[in-house]
């Protein structure tokens, strides 16, 4: 899923901007219900973890910190389904 916000690349999946017709205003109220529930999960993993803001990042072991958010983004799906 992608936005604005993020460097869109053609397979990424994104809102009409002008929906027309029953499907697509159905399509875009799924995706933004989508785009709500990856942005809490991100914030949680904020939260949690602050070495993943934006000026607080880890140097020289992103290896780990890839493993571990990966892992907790799985956990955290498991846990809220």
């Amino acid at each position: 899923m992608g936005d604005s916000g993020y460097a869109l690349r053609p397979w990424l999946l994104t809102p009409l901007q002008n929906p027309q017709g029953n499907n697509e205003e159905t399509y875009n109220t799924k995706y933004k219900a989508n785009t709500a529930t990856i942005e809490r999960c991100n914030s949680s993993l904020k939260i949690r973890f602050r070495c993943l803001l934006k000026h607080r990042a880890l140097h020289g072991i992103s290896v780990i910190v890839i493993t571990v958010v990966v892992s907790l983004t799985s956990y955290f799906s498991l846990i809220m389904s």
